[in-house]
């Protein structure tokens, strides 16, 4: 290539990738006394966005150690109004925190890998304010498990969690809880016996089943002969435990170390390690196992990223996801691609100093802008807040011809909807891109009860009998 060539090509690369540092915003930058080392994903209310750090905060007491335990805090999106909600402080209420928080519409529940009465982790709830923190449950590091790893989900009874270790065979279980701290149930241990090891991440919910994945062996045997991790799932009282998919190494994928997602056909989720690069994998399966199809193999590259953490993200259209390496500056990516493997594209590259680096979590989405945080990088090395602009994402995806209207929108406890255009189907998404509510309508009005989901930021899908698809965001006050 000629010199001159050269020369337009690197200006081309540096307008390109300026364009899209335009649209990355750090919003908070991590630092002793905020929090250090974020390993977890931001939860959005509507007005602030709320998450936890694995590190720093108050290190007076130094039960900790030089780099504390970790806190709570809440941003709102445009980087304003921060706030530290609690500082975490191993014995009262836990240390090391991971995972997101969730909502049942008036507190905010979590969990910690370590701290409590016996410094094995804890359940936790706090209000949005940071008041009324109570410590539901402090696990033993025996029978009913240790080191929560992951985020809680809620059916409106039950919060649902795993433990990373602990249980019958020390690598982990699955438990449920209520939100007041009573009626505390293991449901299951995992154990090398097909049931899996060490799981990372959050449970999904359909309603019926529990999905879930563990990173560990299944089997006593070493992970390159096997294989580490398998995607599972069982019912919410704990019963029909059914291995799904057995991660292989090379062909699939191995040690998955975040959560699933539904586009309401298929599971999606990611591997940290294996596959043809040993770089990690994209896949998508059937609830019911079969039709397993990988979407990508990940590359130590300049293009692909590896080693993602967390989940993906559904928009209706495209995954979005991250990596935790590679990329431009080997610090990681994010990306989108869509659901059959075609049109992946790399979105940013995290260069570390400036925009932060090695993300080990999730995006969300509130319909203009996704959000997430990263480990490391940032002014004092020790992560960020930040926010990616899209150009486009989860907005309509053709145009208006349907004369759609949604009243009330901030919503409560019913909506109503109407189209001059027959709708098909409504599906609701949360802000992960997970499906928590479909309907069949085939009609031009339709109302929607959403009292018992929590409060916060959703998406609609319309699905129209001609085939126009159209998707709106709404707020659940």
């Amino acid at each position: 290539m000629k010199k001159t060539h050269l020369i337009i090509f690197f200006f081309f690369v540096y307008c390109f990738s300026n364009n899209l540092r335009s649209q990355y915003n750090v919003i908070l930058n991590f630092d002793t006394i905020n929090g250090l080392n974020p390993l977890g994903d931001l939860y959005n209310d509507g007005t602030y966005l709320y998450g936890m750090t694995n590190l720093g905060g108050d290190t007076s007491s130094n039960v900790c150690g030089f780099y504390g335990c970790g806190g709570i805090f809440k941003i709102k999106p445009d980087g304003t109004g921060y706030t530290k909600l609690i500082d975490l402080d191993f014995l009262t209420n836990g240390s090391n925190a991971t995972g997101s928080l969730i909502s049942d519409g008036v507190f905010l529940y979590g969990m910690t890998y370590g701290g409590g009465l016996n410094g094995y982790g804890t359940v936790f709830k706090i209000m949005p304010d940071g008041s009324g923190y109570q410590n539901l449950f402090n696990f033993n590091g025996g029978l009913n498990g240790s080191n929560p790893f992951g985020s809680l989900v809620f059916d409106g009874t039950y919060l649902y969690g795993m433990t990373e270790r602990g249980g019958m065979y020390a690598v982990g279980t699955i438990f449920k809880i209520k939100p007041d701290g009573s009626s505390y149930l293991k449901l299951i241990d995992f154990g090398y016996n097909g049931y899996g090891s060490h799981p990372f991440g959050a449970l999904f919910l359909d309603g019926i089943y529990l999905y879930g994945m563990t990173s560990g062996p299944y089997d006593n045997s070493n992970c390159n002969v096997t294989g580490c991790g398998n995607v599972f799932k069982l019912k919410t009282d704990g019963t029909g435990y059914q291995s799904i998919l057995f991660f292989n190494n090379i062909i699939n994928g191995i040690t998955p170390k975040g959560s699933l997602i539904s586009d309401g056909t298929f599971l999606y989720g990611m591997t940290n390690s294996g596959g043809v690069n040993n770089s990690g994998t994209i896949f998508r399966i059937m609830p019911d196992g079969t039709n397993y199809f990988k979407l990508m193999d990940f590359a130590n590259d300049t293009l692909r990223g590896y080693q993602p953490f967390g989940n993906l993200l559904y928009d209706g259209v495209f995954l979005y996801g991250m990596t935790s390496g590679g990329g431009l500056y080997g610090n990681g990516t994010i990306f989108k691609i869509m659901p059959d493997g075609s049109g992946y594209n790399k979105l940013f590259d995290f260069n570390r100093s400036i925009t932060g680096g090695y993300p080990q979590g999730s995006l969300i989405f509130d319909g203009i802008s996704l959000y997430g945080m990263t480990k490391l990088g940032g002014l004092s090395d020790a992560g960020t807040v930040f926010k990616f602009g899209m150009s486009v994402g989860m907005e309509d995806k053709f145009s208006d011809k349907s004369k759609l209207t949604i009243h009330p929108n901030p919503a409560y406890d019913l909506i109503s909807i109407t189209s001059s255009i027959n709708i098909s189907t409504i599906k609701l998404l949360n802000l992960t891109g997970q499906i928590v509510l479909s309907e069949s309508v085939n009609s031009k009005q339709h109302h929607l009860q959403l009292q018992n989901f929590s409060n916060g930021i959703y998406f609609l899908e319309f699905q129209y009998t001609n085939g126009m698809t159209k998707i709106k965001k709404i707020i659940k006050n």
